[in-house]
């Protein structure tokens, strides 16, 4: 036949736990803010910020400093002859 739980040791650690947070000299723990929180992590990681967008395309640059060159019709046509 199954017997019920009792959980007696229940109630002496409960008093356990209690008396040491009495006698305890340290203070509590306070809650301190992660240091990876992603609320404080810096948008961009550049020093300056990034220039608009409007003057990139003006400037046809790309991000990393490349210059795109644009490309004619008279360019693809001489590259298709043999």
């Amino acid at each position: 036949m199954k017997e019920a739980k009792k959980y007696l040791y229940i109630q002496d650690l409960q008093v356990q736990i209690v008396e040491a947070c009495l006698l305890d000299k340290k203070p509590p723990k306070r809650k301190r803010p992660l240091t990876d929180d992603p609320r404080r992590i810096s948008s961009t990681i550049a020093k300056v910020p990034p220039p608009p967008t409007a003057q990139l395309v003006k400037e046809k640059k790309l991000r990393f400093g490349k210059n795109v060159q644009p490309q004619t019709q008279d360019s693809t046509d001489a590259s298709d002859s043999p």
